[in-house]
């Protein structure tokens, strides 16, 4: 698991979730995969925190190559990623 973190001039530094934080992301997985009427789990997920606390979140549950990096777009997926409304 990875993470992104911008500043206001929306420079990227990479960052990292704390392990115990992991745990609590496997929980909400298996409830959404439990709550799911076809039983099927997202694949990844996308979660956004604002400066002022404000919390969003997407959910890709067929693509498994969304917000994947490759050096050929990686600058692009930052500038997206820093584009996304909370």
């Amino acid at each position: 698991m990875r993470g992104y973190s911008y500043d206001v001039q929306g420079n990227c530094k990479l960052v990292a979730p704390k392990a115990s934080n992991l745990e609590k992301l496997r929980q909400l997985h298996a409830v959404m995969t439990a709550e799911n009427p076809n039983g099927r789990g997202w694949l990844k997920c996308m979660i956004r925190i604002s400066r002022a606390g404000e919390i969003g979140a997407d959910f890709e549950y067929n693509d498994v190559n969304r917000w994947s990096h490759t050096p050929d777009n990686y600058k692009e997926r930052i500038k997206e990623y820093a584009a996304m409304p909370v």
